[in-house]
């Protein structure tokens, strides 16, 4: 398996609530780039090996994947927008409710 570079140049800059769409799009590139861009844009609970989970089995490999891709998330938001949305339970429950509040 391939690991993510270690120098992250594309890390987009805080959100702030303003230029939701180019800060998701870059957002989505730079998951790319770390290899986690999945588990906000599968409907489906991945697995590593790509097997499908049921939706109450959480393994370690994918609640780590998830974890991972929450806080690269997190950390590029605004200090306000971190606080409000750092208890979202998983990456696509975070990446859902920006879009709800902020997406066109």
């Amino acid at each position: 398996m391939e690991k993510p570079s270690s120098k992250h140049s594309e890390k987009p800059e805080a959100f702030d609530g303003k230029n939701f769409n180019r800060w998701q799009m870059k957002m989505k590139f730079y998951l790319t780039t770390l290899k986690v861009v999945d588990w906000i844009t599968s409907n489906k609970r991945v697995i590593l090996e790509g097997e499908l989970e049921p939706a109450r089995s959480y393994p370690n490999k994918w609640r780590h994947k998830d974890y991972m891709c929450g806080n690269y998330i997190l950390n590029c938001l605004s200090p306000d927008l971190y606080d409000v949305y750092a208890t979202c339970e998983t990456a696509k429950d975070l990446w859902n409710a920006l879009d709800t509040k902020y997406g066109a």
